[in-house]
């Protein structure tokens, strides 16, 4: 009878102590959207008519992801107008039922110099603090705007 009592107990614990959300098995969906609240070109050069910037981005995220972020951009505009960004940054604060903390991203996009759309994705997770998190999002830029929206899954690992 002791060995019963102690199966039920157990099982009563494992009950209240049901597992946080972050556990969650599979793929969750990520939306919302960033908002850029300064913008500095930190260099800039002119190379066979392509023109060569690297801009520090400051700004604040909603939705599935919310809190600042720092970003470093290096952007190619080409003469005939296309451009191509590739940058690295950092998102603080709430990241979807993972918890609150920083994740390190990176960010790669196509498009114009006023309208990019690309992608996302949290990297480096040995140095996230405390946040585990793995997420592959598809982002629109409006320069003009100083506002992007995001679309994807997360997974907190």
């Amino acid at each position: 009878m002791k060995g019963t009592a102690a199966v039920l107990a157990a099982a009563g614990l494992c009950l209240l102590l049901q597992a946080p959300a972050w556990a969650a098995d599979g793929p969750q969906p990520a939306s919302g959207t960033f908002v850029i609240t300064s913008a500095t070109v930190e260099s800039s050069r002119v190379v066979g008519g392509n023109t060569f910037l690297v801009i520090a981005l400051t700004g604040n995220a909603t939705g599935t992801f919310d809190g600042p972020f720092v970003e470093t951009d290096r952007e190619v505009i080409h003469p005939d107008g296309r451009a191509t960004l590739l940058g690295t940054g950092t998102q603080y604060g709430t990241l979807g039922t993972c918890g609150s903390g920083s994740a390190q991203y990176v960010t790669q996009q196509q498009g114009t110099a006023t309208n990019l759309s690309g992608d996302f994705r949290f990297v480096d997770q040995a140095t996230s603090t405390p946040v585990k998190i793995e997420s592959v999002d598809k982002l629109t830029v409006d320069l003009a705007a100083g506002e992007a929206t995001y679309t994807g899954t997360y997974h907190c690992t």
